[in-house]
């Protein structure tokens, strides 16, 4: 470290004023770029900077945006060393207490090492709004977008039933009528999904660092010989009934189209076996057995990476 700071002294030597002045910004990005991805919690990893670049804005928006921009870089830079310190000088101390089996010693460590990462995910959760708010309202929720779908991809990710209604409204065979009736209840669907996220993204907020705690615990109690218990996830419910809110949705577009333009639509077929809306005569699919089930290898599902949970 010492060296680096040298090094770091000769070349500012070298500087001319003009780069002097352009100096503290190019130190934050320096920064940001070498300790930005070693966050642990959702959201503390996520360069609001880099998503604004990747953007490509204009040179009157970026003009507009500039002073919300240099907020966000001074307040991000100050959490990072914050976090930065926060794990060097904690260093030693979690060595020792792990070394004398100090149980509390390394849970209040941890709790202030968690304090520094949460920090640096409020500076992005608050000044994610923040920028949103200095960009046109087209571009703002583009970037809004962008940056939840980054931070928290358990909550905001596509999924599946998106990429179903999306794919119908796409259709080019359908009635012009029935193509307005499928991009209302989408619309009623986004609406409904819109505020469930909401909830689950402060339950996750909430969440996460007690996580890290609860498992931080169980590792010490097992090092002691001690039981513990699986942590349960209040977000798992949440989660689960944002997804049976959806299926409620499809059922709806299924009254909508008819079996052979929803057997269609890509991905249609993990819906065909959930019951229609009355009135409506579509078929369920037939479960197809797996023949290595049926010879009993034992052969597990693996986990459905589009179900928010990772459950089957």
């Amino acid at each position: 470290a010492k060296i680096g700071e040298q090094f770091i002294e000769n070349v500012k030597v070298l500087l001319t004023p003009e780069q002097m002045q352009l100096w503290p910004g190019f130190e934050r990005r320096l920064l940001r770029e070498k300790e930005m991805h070693k966050g642990l919690l959702a959201g503390e990893s996520t360069d609001l900077m880099a998503i604004i670049r990747d953007m490509k804005l204009d040179e009157a928006i970026m003009r507009n945006v500039q002073p919300t921009l240099d907020e966000y870089d001074i307040a991000l830079d100050a959490a990072l060393k914050h976090r930065k310190a926060s794990m060097n000088d904690t260093s030693g101390d979690m060595l020792r207490s792990l070394a004398d089996q100090d149980t509390q010693k390394s849970l209040e460590v941890l709790d202030r090492q968690l304090t520094a990462r949460v920090e640096i995910r409020t500076v992005n959760d608050t000044y994610m709004i923040k920028i949103s708010e200095s960009l046109p309202a087209d571009v703002g929720q583009r970037f809004l977008t962008t940056s939840l779908d980054r931070s928290y991809p358990r909550v905001y990710r596509e999924t599946p039933i998106d990429r179903l209604f999306r794919a119908a409204i796409e259709m080019p065979d359908i009635e012009p009528a029935v193509r307005d009736s499928v991009s209302k209840v989408y619309g009623s669907y986004s609406g409904e999904m819109a505020g469930m996220n909401e909830q689950l993204l402060t339950a996750l907020r909430n969440f996460e660092p007690k996580e890290q705690r609860m498992r931080a615990e169980a590792f010490a109690a097992r090092m002691s010989g001690g039981q513990t218990s699986p942590i349960e996830d209040p977000t798992r419910a949440a989660f689960s009934k944002r997804d049976e809110r959806g299926r409620e949705y499809v059922k709806q577009l299924q009254s909508v189209l008819t079996p052979e333009q929803f057997g269609r639509l890509p991905g249609a077929s993990r819906f065909l076996g959930t019951e229609v809306a009355e009135g409506t005569t579509t078929p369920k699919a037939v479960p197809i057995k797996d023949p290595k089930k049926a010879k009993g290898t034992g052969q597990g599902v693996k986990n459905d990476p589009d179900k928010p949970d990772g459950s089957n």
